[in-house]
């Protein structure tokens, strides 16, 4: 990485010179002379502009991907804990009550059996 800045600064340096150049040959008139860059038309900047988007989409894709892997390595949470059950239990047509003593949340369950109504 510190050869690609220093050769980043060496080809600015160099756009600056060959710009000074360029306007000092003009003579008394000092006219301003714009980077060539732009001589390339719409189609460099539309082409720059796609790739920077397709980048952008795959870093997105990358991060959530690492967001995933790490949220599988958590425990879970105690709501993500309390759907899970309560999916479980709905698949098996069971039902679950929590008896609240005080404030606690998680004291005792009861789980009783919808079809068969005990």
């Amino acid at each position: 990485t510190e050869k690609k800045k220093e050769k980043r600064k060496r080809k600015r340096r160099k756009k600056k010179k060959d710009k000074k150049k360029r306007s000092s040959k003009d003579g008394e008139m000092n006219i301003e002379v714009s980077d060539r860059s732009d001589e390339d038309g719409d189609e460099g900047d539309e082409k720059k502009k796609a790739t920077a988007r397709e980048s952008k989409r795959r870093r997105r894709e990358r991060h959530r991907e690492k967001k995933k892997r790490l949220a599988a390595l958590k425990p879970l949470s105690r709501s993500a804990v309390r759907e899970v059950v309560t999916s479980w239990l709905k698949d098996k047509n069971l039902t679950c009550t929590e008896k609240r003593r005080g404030k606690k949340s998680v004291a005792g369950r009861e789980y009783r059996s919808r079809s068969i109504g005990i």
